[in-house]
């Protein structure tokens, strides 16, 4: 199967059909060389005669042995090698007749010398073109690179294939669509290459461990490695040496390693060795070199075939070396303390719960929930509960982890793992098992036994946020006031007051509020205040909200592209998730629905191996809403069936967001009036829940479908609520609509467009146009009409109900002479468009009828709506 490939068979068709040269398909093993020369010189088969070899280690110790297939049916008596050589060559030349004769040698180092004589004579005479393939990891023949200087031959690399490649080939190979996580995974263990990427689905497969839900194919267990994938990477350890050996045992029980600490075990030759092999791949690492074993799946190899008292000894031998090397680096403790747990070292417990702080903060909750366990047995307390707890959640051992809190909780002993535990109670509560009114419970009952003003700003602080949760942000308000208005409240604690102000701000639509609370709780961030992780990434998004809202579409965007970059730049791939989602929110109101559904994907993909935050439904739910805005029902459907609306957290936002995508899904099969009554559900709900903003833009979904009568009296009731420019404009245009001005909706339309906002822009301008072309103005509909059209080409996959029926009131010649009629005569245009005079005189006099005017000038005020 050829995907991703097609750039690589246009250099073939060039070098080999257009220039008449031969090439050579150099690449790793695997990688796909037999492949692609199979698929190019099949297509050369009908105008040419080809002749395929595949040269073995078996047939090489035999004259002629690799093109025996090709031979005739030699004579009785003996012949010498050249006769044999000539008989060979004649039958090459006998198949070929007229026709060109291609010669396709898989491992043509693997050629006995003989074919290889034949092979370079007939390439050398003319007589044939060659396609060749060779391992990168061998030299080049001497009689190929013979060839080359000649001009005669060329060779080219093949380059690992990429992401979407890789993306298309499993599609295929599982026979439909895989979801993010899937992808992502085989992708680390494939790393671009088709023959281990294949193998390991087809296992998956056969093994049941590949499952198809809601029409989508996810993994249930590890991908594993097939016997012939196992054979495969085996075959690459053939013939390593002592020191060889060693040096891939050590990178591949520590994994990423300094190259300096290779180069001791094994000596500068074995590492030079394994790395010109590929077997090992090395890089720089910031202020020094590091390097590692070239595919993970080859890693796990090696380590699976050592002994458990060779992996141990190794693990400790890494871990003695880097501490004495001076393990000064951010990660250098926890890979020291993951390989001392390794090789059986007793760890010392601070250390080890630092490494299992840095392990969670590093999402890798199983290696944390070890290092927390290791810490414990010697003798840790209450800081690796309280660890151990969270690394339990992020597992999904919700049980577990409250037992584990609760016992940290009632060991506490001091203000500061008070509010630690309880608040880490609070998050199991809520994440793990929805019970919101117990973690109020908890969070109520450890307020009232912590005195230190800074850590009981902690908890009040979790308390708001459940406030936010359940649709309470008035509560959440007066105690971020609070805190952030306290005198002597640390930095840390006014910057979460801020943030709580923020954040309830824009759920009520105070978004000058919400832009002053924001940007003051990120000033104290930007001067090196230590807060908690995600309160930077939390102030930036209700800073990006408020500028949304308010109608500042391109500072908006400004935020999202910083917050995607800091997330990018930090590695934390929940933050990355969330701002690819913020990039996602920012371009639907743009108008580019095409970048906010791939940007929503992304986000989905992201964040669906790990959710801390239960944000996965929530951007679902908007992804199902994207995708109604383009059309597509399949996807709205797909989406929302994977919705969890039992995630407490976010129940209130996904709840709405998901009404929302299925009123959009009902305007999509026409049921307009449907559609926008479940607008005005979906509002209402999102009223109860105190999120006012998102009330306004559920209500303003109504006046998107056309009946702007089911929701304009609950809209004008929250109009007062609301600052900035867009909500307002939402609001005239459901008055404009549904009083019929189609001179208003025209002005409507232009205020969207001056802030950005085109597709709804467009949306308003094709409502104008329906208004004026009821009233009987056809040149005013034309012209609304026209600045519709104009707004779309900025609405990237864009299909709204709005505008998937555009009225024409010009046929498509009419409308192509109208637009020139301002600039040229009829006899230009005549001779432009190969027309006849009489035939745009037609053309223009009927325009001038359906449109209202009597002159070129105003035939231009029509197509030019600014005019």
């Amino acid at each position: 199967m050829i995907v991703g490939r097609w750039r690589e068979l246009e250099v073939l068709d060039q070098l080999v059909c257009a220039e008449g040269v031969g090439v050579v398909i150099r690449g790793d093993d695997g990688i796909g060389k037999s492949a692609l020369a199979r698929e190019f010189v099949g297509r050369l088969e009908g105008t040419s005669e080809v002749s395929h070899v595949v040269a073995t280690r078996a047939a090489q110790a035999i004259p002629f042995g690799a093109l025996a297939p090709l031979l005739p049916e030699l004579p009785d008596e003996p012949v010498s090698g050249l006769q044999l050589l000539n008989i060979a060559l004649a039958a090459a030349r006998s198949r070929a007749g007229a026709r060109r004769l291609v010669m396709s040698v898989d491992d043509v180092g693997l050629l006995d010398s003989a074919s290889a004589t034949m092979v370079e004579h007939v390439v050398r005479s003319g007589d044939a073109v060659l396609v060749a393939t060779q391992a990168s990891r061998f030299p080049m023949p001497p009689w190929i690179t013979g060839l080359e200087q000649m001009g005669l031959m060329r060779s080219t690399e093949l380059a690992p294939l990429d992401r979407p490649a890789i993306d298309e080939l499993a599609s295929a190979v599982i026979g439909g669509a895989v979801d993010g996580p899937t992808l992502d995974e085989l992708w680390r263990l494939c790393e671009g290459n088709p023959l281990i990427a294949h193998e390991i689905i087809a296992t998956a497969l056969q093994s049941g461990n590949l499952v198809e839900r809601h029409g989508v194919w996810q993994i249930t267990a590890p991908f594993t490695a097939s016997n012939r994938l196992g054979d495969f990477l085996d075959a690459r350890l053939v013939g390593l040496g002592p020191a060889e050996r060693a040096v891939l045992e050590t990178a591949a029980v520590g994994g990423v390693l300094s190259l300096a600490l290779l180069e001791s075990v094994g000596g500068i030759e074995a590492v030079e060795a394994l790395e010109t092999d590929r077997l090992i791949e090395v890089s720089s690492d910031q202020l020094r070199v590091v390097a590692r074993v070239a595919r993970p799946l080859l890693s796990d190899r090696i380590v699976q075939s050592m002994a458990v008292t060779s992996r141990r000894r190794i693990a400790r031998q890494i871990a003695s070396w880097t501490t004495t090397a001076g393990a000064r680096r951010r990660g250098d403790a926890l890979q020291v303390t993951s390989w001392q747990l390794d090789g059986g070292v007793e760890v010392q417990p601070d250390v080890a719960v630092s490494a299992a702080t840095q392990a969670l903060n590093d999402f890798d909750p199983q290696l944390a929930r070890r290092l927390c366990e290791a810490a414990l047995g010697a003798g840790a307390g209450v800081e690796a509960q309280l660890t151990l707890g969270q690394s339990l959640l992020a597992l999904g051992d919700v049980e577990a982890a409250d037992g584990v809190l609760q016992e940290a909780q009632r060991h506490a002993g001091d203000d500061r793992n008070r509010a630690r535990a309880a608040t880490a109670r609070c998050e199991v509560l809520v994440m793990g098992r929805r019970d919101i009114e117990s973690a109020i419970e908890v969070v109520t009952a450890a307020a009232n036994t912590i005195s230190d003003t800074d850590w009981l700003d902690e908890v009040h602080a979790a308390l708001a946020r459940l406030a936010l949760a359940v649709g309470s942000p008035d509560r959440a308000l007066r105690v971020g006031v609070d805190i952030a208005a306290r005198r002597t409240a640390s930095p840390r604690a006014a910057a979460v007051g801020h943030m709580l102000c923020a954040s309830a701000h824009v759920m009520m639509g105070r978004f000058a509020d919400a832009e002053s609370e924001a940007t003051r709780g990120l000033a104290i961030s930007d001067t090196g205040a230590s807060l908690p992780p995600d309160a930077r990434h939390r102030l930036m998004l209700a800073l990006m909200e408020s500028l949304a809202y308010a109608g500042r579409l391109d500072e908006a965007t400004r935020i999202a592209e910083a917050g995607y970059h800091e997330a990018e730049g930090s590695g934390n791939r929940t933050a990355l998730g969330v701002w690819q989602a913020a990039r996602g929110f920012v371009a639907s109101w743009t108008g580019d629905i095409a970048a906010s559904r791939d940007l929503y994907e992304q986000s989905i993909r992201t964040l669906a191996r790990r959710d801390p935050l239960g944000l996965l439904s929530r951007i679902r739910a908007r992804a199902a809403l994207t995708a109604a805005q383009s059309g597509d029902l399949d996807a709205v459907q797909t989406h929302l069936a994977d919705v969890d609306h039992e995630y407490v957290e976010n129940r209130a936002r996904t709840e709405v967001a998901s009404m929302r995508a299925y009123a959009w899904s009902l305007a999509l099969t026409g049921e307009t009036e449907a559609a926008a009554r479940a607008t005005l559900k979906a509002a209402l709900t999102a009223i109860d829940h105190g999120h006012t903003t998102i009330a306004a833009v559920a209500l303003h979904d109504g006046v998107r479908f056309g009946h702007p009568d089911v929701v304009v009296r609950e809209l004008d009731d929250l109009l007062p609520g609301f600052d900035g420019a867009l909500l307002p404009i939402c609001a005239r245009q459901a008055t404009a609509l549904a009083e019929q001005d189609g001179v208003v909706l025209d002005m409507v339309a232009s205020d969207f467009d001056s802030i950005g906002a085109n597709l709804i822009s467009a949306e308003a301008a094709t409502q104008a146009a329906d208004v004026h072309r009821h009233h009987g103005d056809d040149r005013a509909a034309f012209r609304s009409q026209n600045r519709a059209q104009a707004l779309l080409t900025r609405c990237p996959g864009a299909n709204t109900p709005a505008i998937v029926q555009r009225h024409r009131l010009l046929t498509v010649r009419e409308d192509q002479i109208a637009r020139l009629a301002p600039h040229k005569s009829n006899r230009e245009i005549a001779a432009l468009l190969a027309i006849s005079v009489r035939t745009v005189e037609s053309h223009v006099a009927a325009a001038y009828h359906k449109l209202g005017v009597r002159s070129r000038s105003e035939l231009a005020a029509v197509f030019d709506p600014d005019t």
